[in-house]
Order: structure tokens, then C-alpha cells, then sequence
């Protein structure tokens, strides 16, 4: 997975958090509260989809989540694109929980 090197670059959430990558935008997905998760996705805006396409540049990615309504509907399109990406590369699909275990690990380590 293609983490962002640039800090200029990252997503800042409302709530504090940093994301580098995918895995990590749906680690928040998932578990970012109402408030911070509508500041950044609402009528108005889409934040993750802009994030993901001008930063991560992943146009085709972005193009579907710009299309969500609601947050199960963003973490879907997230999670199928990190399959994706998973199976194309031909590497052994990592279980959701050894993969959110490290993310949490990474976030408390910095």
C-alpha cells in the first residue's frame, strides 16, 4: 500500500487524526465519530474523495466516493479498492483484523 511521504500532503481530520494512505482513511471510516465525519463529508463537500484524488491520486477511486451518500456506502468503495489493490499486486490478502491491529499500533506509536 503507497503511503504519502509529504506531511503537506496527509489528511488532517477534525478529530486529530493523520492518514497516510488508504488503510488508514478506512480505519477512520470506520471509526470517527458523526461530528468529525460530517465536517468532512456532507452535501457540500467530500474531503476523503478530494484527499484521495489529489493527494493519493487515485482518480477512479475518488470518482466513486465523490458518487456515496453515506459513510457505509464510502468505506465500501474504500475497502473494495484496497482488495483490489491487494489481489492485483498478487500478494496474500492480510485479515482485516492483522491489518486493523497494525494500523492501531501504528497510530499510537506516531
Amino acid at each position: 500500500m503507497e503511503e504519502i511521504k509529504e506531511p503537506s500532503e496527509y489528511f488532517y481530520a477534525r478529530n486529530g487524526a493523520v492518514l497516510k494512505n488508504l488503510g488508514e482513511l478506512l480505519e477512520v471510516l470506520r471509526t470517527i465519530d458523526n461530528d468529525t465525519f460530517e465536517h468532512h463529508f456532507n452535501e457540500n463537500k467530500n474531503d476523503f474523495a478530494n484527499w484521495t484524488e489529489n493527494a493519493l491520486k487515485e482518480p477512479k477511486i475518488a470518482k466513486k466516493m465523490y458518487a456515496a451518500k453515506a459513510r457505509d456506502e464510502l468505506y465500501g468503495i474504500v475497502e473494495k479498492a484496497l482488495k483490489m489493490k491487494v489481489e492485483k499486486k498478487g500478494e496474500k490478502a492480510i485479515p482485516k483484523k492483522t491489518i486493523i491491529s497494525k494500523i492501531k499500533e501504528a497510530i499510537q506509536n506516531g
